[in-house]
């Protein structure tokens, strides 16, 4: 076979060109991503969900995919989500109430410590003083 001055001849893949078989590539389920992204292409190029969705003057109306996957959701899904939520916010409300004894806990520890701090600089100045007195006694001794 004679090739033209202006073309190429490319090997298609690199079994061919050697002239060995590739084994034949395993083929794997597709995740729930990918079918859910599949359905959705499906919709946005459907151009509806509900293609008898009409409005007043006979011009279809345009939905998003949020719109009429919440027109779709079953009884099932709205009950489960509504679990979820009492149930987060049965969390939250023991968090708030750990939260409430966490703070407590530092206001009083908060308390203690100014305690102490002023404990402190009264002990501090009680030695200060008798530190001056030490030194005028033990200069007057001497002298």
């Amino acid at each position: 076979m004679q090739a033209e001055s202006d073309t190429i001849n490319v090997a298609s893949d690199s079994g061919e060109a050697s002239g060995t078989e590739r084994p034949p590539r395993r083929i794997r389920k597709p995740t729930t991503k990918v079918r859910l992204n599949e359905g959705n292409k499906e919709i946005a190029d459907n151009g509806s969900a509900e293609p008898s969705d009409l409005g007043g003057n006979g011009v279809r109306r345009t939905t998003t995919r949020g719109a009429s996957a919440a027109r779709g959701r079953t009884k099932a899904t709205e009950d489960h989500d509504r679990t979820l939520l009492l149930d987060m916010g049965k969390q939250m409300k023991e968090l708030h109430a750990s939260l409430q004894v966490v703070f407590n806990a530092w206001k009083k520890s908060e308390l203690r410590n100014k305690d102490i701090q002023a404990e402190l600089r009264h002990v501090t100045g009680e030695l200060r003083t008798a530190n001056e007195e030490l030194g005028r006694s033990a200069t007057t001794c001497r002298r």
